[in-house]
């Protein structure tokens, strides 16, 4: 959503702005623009709330990409129109899949209610939430070009690059990559197994760079297993927790790794958590890489690049993952659940 200036007349007599002044310019009028986008997607979800209510109509994909739709009562999921080839897909999947430019048209008619709401809600705040990361990153931008301090603006004209390259589908960095898939796998099992209590939140550029998290994590409290210390901080009825990934498990990457988060800790996290976890995933960069070249191979399927990885390695994910923030019992109340949409989920 970069906007580009068009061509300047410049005026004889009327001194040239300075290439910094156009910057700055540049940056301001795409936020404005990033406003407006907002309030339409806002608008938007008002519109698709009233049709939602009076229970006819259509809901449209507006992504990159929209497949059609087809709500399968029976196994709770949808059916899905795949270029011609038939697939199917969660609600989990569906609403994960947005971040990726993945969207879904589907019938009122026979789309339950509470199903709907819960899909364009879930649409409505990932398209604000990378509509505000960026703004952000702008606003840093312009302010550390007037603070005169390279090495930050420097930060944050390559995080801008980077959301570029998320929102193409370009991103090539496999750590990045790993991190978006584990994302999309715990979005998966947020709404598609409700009764695990937990929740992922993305965070911001500011939140990644400055306080070394990746993603967030909520634990409902009343799934806390007996592992969990006494003296844990809890924030309303859920524990909060800051999320840093890694591929790399040599101790000295690790050691760095946690360095890092401590330096960040050390400084004050501003984010509401109750603590910022590390969490290793013995996954090869190659692996991440050829699994998303296949996705994209493969006409970028629903369910995202992580529904190719197998059964065992999403898995092992999730228990890097709930094992890290005191939650061992989840698996194993839920294992023979979980093994069991593993593989459906093929």
């Amino acid at each position: 959503m970069h906007m580009k200036e068009g061509d300047f007349n410049i005026k004889e007599g009327v001194p040239e702005e300075s290439e910094g002044q156009k910057k700055v310019t540049e940056e301001r009028r795409e936020i404005e623009v990033l406003k407006a986008f907002k309030e339409q997607i806002a608008d938007e979800l008002q519109e698709e709330l009233h049709i939602i209510t009076e229970g006819k109509g259509i809901l449209r994909g507006r992504g990159t990409i929209n497949r059609d739709a087809l709500y399968d009562a029976k196994h709770d999921s949808f059916f899905v129109n795949c270029d011609g080839k038939l697939g199917t897909a969660t609600l989990g999947d569906m609403i994960a899949d947005i971040s990726l430019g993945c969207e879904y048209t589907f019938s009122l008619d026979t789309t339950p209610a509470p199903t709907a709401k819960q899909y364009v809600l879930a649409r409505a705040k990932t398209k604000m939430n990378q509509l505000y990361n960026r703004q952000v990153a702008l606003q840093e931008k312009e302010m550390s070009e007037k603070r005169g301090d390279v090495a930050r603006y420097e930060k944050f004209r390559k995080s801008l690059e980077q959301l570029d390259a998320q929102e193409q589908g370009t991103e090539v960095q496999a750590g990045k990559q790993f991190e978006q898939d584990a994302i999309h796998l715990l979005k998966q099992i947020q709404f598609d197994i409700p009764e695990l209590g937990i929740e992922v939140e993305e965070v911001n550029v500011v939140q990644d760079m400055d306080e070394k998290i990746d993603f967030i994590v909520k634990v409902h409290e009343y799934h806390r297993g007996v592992q969990v210390e006494e003296d844990k901080r809890t924030l309303g009825d859920e524990s909060v927790f800051g999320i840093q990934f890694t591929l790399r498990w040599k101790e000295e990457d690790l050691k760095m790794k946690q360095n890092k988060i401590d330096r960040a800790l050390k400084k004050g996290i501003h984010t509401q958590v109750d603590d910022v976890l590390l969490v290793t995933v013995p996954i090869s960069c190659p692996h991440v890489k050829k699994i998303h070249e296949q996705w994209h191979r493969e006409g970028c399927p629903p369910g995202g690049p992580v529904k190719l990885y197998s059964e065992r390695v999403r898995m092992e994910i999730l228990e890097k993952i709930v094992d890290r923030v005191g939650e061992r019992n989840v698996i194993k109340t839920h294992r023979e659940r979980l093994e069991k949409y593993f593989v459906e989920k093929k």
